[in-house]
């Protein structure tokens, strides 16, 4: 699933509530699965997949990137997320982020979790330990993953690991094999 183009910034898609519960409960479903349930659990992924797809598909009509019209509001979070995905080994924090920015901490905040649903903290971690589990099905040590994304210290990793994933980065691994 391809929405973006080389060097485009990511868009935000204005969803209906119904289509934002929709995603969420298809997404808590996925999450709730363990490791060993993993038909029932990739066949609900796909199932997720496939409503973002629909959603995505009926929201954005079938123009170029430059037909799209965003908001100021929509431009801004816009270039939050992608410095977000851009420094991802740094210590972000919502102050920081104003400042690069220009604006002010709780304006940043409010907008963001307007047009995200989540917060940028909430954000960042999710970003982080998607990226950790991308590196360790590469092959990189768990130390590695964690200093390549800026924890200081394991146990602060494995604690952020385990609360968004539901399992440690080290069963993690071994549910690879």
């Amino acid at each position: 699933f391809s929405y973006l183009m080389p060097g485009e910034n990511p868009v935000i898609l204005p969803l209906s509530n119904t289509s934002v519960d929709r995603i969420t409960e298809a997404f808590q479903l996925a999450l709730s699965y363990k490791c060993g349930e993993s038909l029932s659990a990739l066949r609900t992924l796909f199932l997720l997949l496939e409503e973002i797809d629909t959603q995505i598909k009926s929201t954005l009509p079938s123009v170029t990137q430059k037909e799209r019209t965003t908001t100021a509001s929509q431009q801004h979070v816009n270039r939050i997320i992608a410095y977000i995905n851009e420094h991802l080994n740094e210590n972000l924090s919502v102050t920081d982020l104003a400042k690069h920015f220009y604006l002010k901490p709780d304006y940043v905040s409010r907008l963001f979790k307007q047009h995200t649903h989540t917060s940028i903290g909430h954000y960042i971690a999710l970003q982080r330990i998607t990226t950790a589990q991308t590196l360790l099905r590469q092959g990189h040590s768990i130390s590695e993953a964690q200093e390549l994304l800026g924890y200081l210290s394991y146990a602060h990793f494995a604690k952020s690991f385990k609360k968004i994933t539901g399992i440690t980065p080290g069963y993690y691994i071994k549910s690879l094999k």
